[in-house]
């Protein structure tokens, strides 16, 4: 489950996406892992199952505290313009397409009634760098504990 972007996969940069990770990398990992050392670990809950263009994902509410988390983000980590963290939802992929559907309307009419009940507990942020999308490849940067409870 993503909270935020750092660098936004469909974003454009003045500089490359390695040399602004090179210059803020430290500064961001310093400031999350004070967000995390003031976050309790919490449970999300996904209820729905949902066919995107390009996926399959599982959907949960934001809790209270997705939601403090990424507000925290917004306010204390000074990120480029042009990424933007306006994320409301809470989700995790459960699968993407190789290619096209063949029959997109029956995929869809075979998911609508589909739920999730599942959980997931949640004890760290991680801080990866996206090497090749969408999530196929990406170099973990950090394990954040948050903090116990």
């Amino acid at each position: 489950m993503s909270l935020a972007w750092l660098l936004a996969v469909h974003a454009s940069y003045p500089l490359s996406k390695d040399s602004l990770w090179e210059r803020h990398a430290e500064e961001w990992t310093t400031e999350l892992r004070r967000i995390a050392a003031q976050s309790t670990p919490f449970r999300i809950t996904y209820e729905h199952v949902v066919a995107t263009d390009s996926a399959v994902i599982a959907l949960a509410e934001p809790t209270e505290p997705v939601n403090r988390i990424r507000e925290m983000i917004r306010e204390r980590l000074r990120l480029p313009s042009e990424t933007r963290n306006e994320a409301d939802l809470v989700h995790t992929t459960l699968f993407r397409y190789r290619g096209p559907l063949s029959d997109p309307e029956k995929f869809l009419a075979m998911l609508e009634d589909v739920g999730a009940e599942a959980a997931a507990e949640v004890d760290e942020l991680v801080v990866s760098r996206e090497l090749v999308y969408p999530s196929l490849e990406a170099e973990v940067l950090a394990r954040l504990p948050l903090a116990s409870q």
